[in-house]
């Protein structure tokens, strides 16, 4: 994915003018869309992920954000993603 400008996403990071995935970033967002699905409430899932990008621990806000944004990833019935 070309950049064009703007924030990057958790999970991505910029290689040159590309959008690439970053693997350590992913495995993060992998651990806490299995967390959700296990049943935990987004604050046990802040307290299990380990610091975020600029080095502090992540709030349950950044953590519906951060599965919010992998909606497509997400079960349809979860009641973070209906509408």
């Amino acid at each position: 994915m070309r950049y064009r400008g703007g924030d990057i996403r958790y999970g991505w990071r910029l290689d040159g003018d590309e959008i690439v995935a970053n693997p350590e970033e992913q495995r993060v967002i992998d651990r806490a869309l299995a967390l959700r699905a296990l049943g935990a409430s987004l604050r046990q899932i802040a307290e299990r992920l380990p610091y975020n990008r600029v080095g502090k621990p992540f709030h349950a806000q950044q953590v519906k954000r951060l599965l919010a944004d992998q909606a497509d990833r997400v079960a349809p019935n979860d009641p973070l993603t209906a509408e």
